[in-house]
């Protein structure tokens, strides 16, 4: 009996792997789905550092967590001015040597701690719009920084914004780690 339970384990599991396979060879399988396969996979194969990782990663990483490498980015600021006369500057980059360092993790950092499918979705609708997402400034900063860029304006509205590309380098490194993980396991059952 013991051996037909192994069995019947080792049938699921390499039934799980050849799915997984498959669908992370295709792109238009979103990760997140994925993701919850991986997790049924950790516990499947009593993987407790894969179900960590993959927690993290569709619940998002929450304060205090660390965060890994490929979830950091560099971003650009940009923001509204109003001056004399009610003159406008629009979208104005703003030079992140005239924020204080203090900032820069809001400024000019990208720290993505969200979870996993509201990355995806983000990506659909920047990709569908054509262009970047935008991360607002906080209120406070703003009125903190509103004179410190170009003289005889205020800051009014500023923003990071976050191109595609960064979102995109995260879902493919998620993907291929999976990939490489599915891979791993299955040439591990097909040697015994």
């Amino acid at each position: 009996m013991q051996k037909n339970q192994k069995d019947v384990k080792k049938s699921r599991l390499e039934k799980l792997l050849a799915d997984m396979k498959m669908r992370l060879l295709d792109d238009s399988v979103p990760v997140s789905s994925i993701l919850r396969m991986a997790l049924v996979l950790s516990y499947e194969n009593e993987d407790l550092k894969l179900r960590e990782w993959v927690n993290a990663e569709l619940d998002g990483y929450k304060e205090g967590m660390d965060v890994p490498d490929y979830r950091h980015g560099h971003c650009q600021s940009f923001g509204n001015f109003v001056g004399p006369g009610y003159a406008y500057m629009n979208s104005m980059p703003l030079p992140s040597s005239l924020v204080p360092k203090e900032y820069h993790n809001i400024t000019n950092e990208l720290l993505f701690r969200e979870n996993f499918r509201t990355l995806e979705e983000t990506l659909l609708i920047a990709l569908k719009d054509g262009g970047a997402a935008k991360c607002n400034w906080p209120a406070d900063l703003v009125v903190r920084l509103a004179d410190k860029f170009y003289q005889r304006f205020q800051l009014v509205d500023a923003w990071v914004l976050v191109q595609p590309s960064d979102i995109l380098e995260i879902v493919e490194t998620v993907r291929n780690r999976l990939l490489r993980y599915v891979l791993e396991i299955d040439s591990s059952y097909i040697s015994n």
